[in-house]
């Protein structure tokens, strides 16, 4: 491993060894940021190391930042264990999302949408209705065979529906929207073939280009891929802006003073797992055709904000499929909304298919119109929550507080 070093760094072996983020930090600093009293910006030294470096060890200390931290695919960040670690962003960037301890990957609804108020639409191409038999779960073909020839062997693509995608709410159909990778492209057929297979069959459909920029943030819109966080606790906004996640992990983390716990947009096949703390809006929330995700044994305490009331505790929906909540814990704390009529959602389920709610402790003591707010629609058209199980949870909650189900098509045990 490289150890602290002088600086300036020296590059040599920086991405084949685990590197002490130190290294990149000026000597001055470090007494300090040992010491847990830091108040030195170090944002752009350890943004620096975690561009260049694909291991990073984070050492017993306080890291004051005013930003937050951009992580390209392939980094592993471990620190030396929730409360010896911290990474502190003292939340005073102009731009909300930048007040987040971390950002791995960049997507958001918006570059669906033909009216893109906040930057770059994807660019976007036609393909034929998409089948999941046996031979073609996996590919594509684009409408106009030529139109292959703008993806690559490890592009990141979203291949989704124009009709799902543009309704009123751009989010109402699960299965409508898909995040994957691009193993090969041939401009000769117009196939496309897609490292995961489809998650169901659809018509009108579309396969974009993750590109562009987002002006928002100040960065190329990306998904990041085999990104493993663990062992620390930061002090943040949240633990992750915006989102963007394929293949990754977040392990072993402490969250305060957050107002999103989790929060993260087109998350596919990632685990969360021993993430605890406090927050005061969301403490967990899944969207943009997230899939395939696990958030295992994390606790999560609610402290109330009159300024971000009434609160939610987990959000899962707009074309989110295939994720499981176990083993964890969710705490509101007691609290009536100033308006007195608006209600705070434990667990809400929206616009989502095969979800699995299982073994989880959930105690609400706010004003609320039940536990499981399940949003459905008697309109077949619309399937906007279905295949849901929730079993095996423990709950208390205040006496007014019921359980309330929707429409809800397929599977509901509870």
């Amino acid at each position: 491993a490289v150890g602290e070093g002088s600086y300036p760094i020296d590059l040599t072996s920086l991405q084949r060894d685990e590197v002490n983020v130190l290294h990149f930090i000026p000597a001055e600093f470090r007494d300090n940021i040992r010491s847990g009293i830091s108040t030195d910006d170090v944002a752009a030294y350890l943004q620096a190391a975690i561009t260049i470096c694909k291991k990073l060890y984070f050492p017993p200390g306080l890291f004051y930042t005013t930003n937050l931290l951009v992580v390209p695919s392939n980094r592993y960040i471990r620190g030396a264990g929730r409360g010896l670690t911290t990474i502190y962003n003292d939340q005073s960037h102009a731009t909300l999302d930048r007040r987040a301890a971390f950002l791995v990957g960049d997507m958001h609804p918006y570059v669906y949408r033909s009216s893109n108020p906040i930057g770059n639409k994807f660019p976007s191409y036609a393909i034929d209705d998409v089948t999941v038999t046996a031979s073609t779960a996996r590919r594509v073909k684009t409408t106009t065979v030529g139109d292959a020839a703008n993806f690559a062997p490890g592009d990141f693509v979203s291949v989704y529906s124009t009709a799902g995608l543009d309704q009123s709410t751009n989010v109402r159909f699960p299965d409508y929207l898909q995040h994957n990778k691009v193993v090969s492209a041939d401009p000769a057929t117009g196939f496309i073939v897609l490292e995961h297979p489809h998650k169901a069959a659809n018509a009108g459909m579309n396969i974009a280009k993750v590109a562009g920029t987002d002006p928002y943030m100040g960065v190329n819109w990306y998904m990041a891929e085999n990104v493993v966080i663990e062992d620390m606790t930061v002090d943040a906004y949240t633990l992750t802006a915006r989102g963007g996640q394929y293949n990754c992990r977040f392990s072993n983390i402490k969250v305060k003073n957050a107002t999103f716990g989790i929060w993260t947009n087109a998350c596919v096949r990632t685990k969360y797992e021993n993430i605890t703390g406090t927050w005061i809006f969301r403490a967990l929330e899944l969207k943009m055709g997230s899939e395939q995700v696990l958030i295992d044994n994390c606790q999560f305490d609610h402290i109330f904000d009159a300024a971000n009331e009434p609160a939610g505790g987990w959000d899962i929906g707009e074309h989110s499929t295939d994720i499981m909540v176990r083993n964890s814990q969710l705490y509101i704390a007691p609290f009536t909304p100033a308006n007195g009529t608006d209600m705070c959602n434990p667990v809400r389920l929206s616009h989502c298919a095969r979800i699995t709610i299982t073994g989880n402790t959930i105690r609400t003591y706010a004003k609320a119109d039940g536990i499981f707010n399940v949003v459905g629609s008697n309109n077949s058209s619309l399937q906007s929550a279905y295949s849901v199980q929730i079993s095996g949870n423990m709950l208390n909650a205040i006496a007014s507080t019921a359980e309330r189900v929707f429409y809800l098509p397929g599977i509901f045990t509870y």
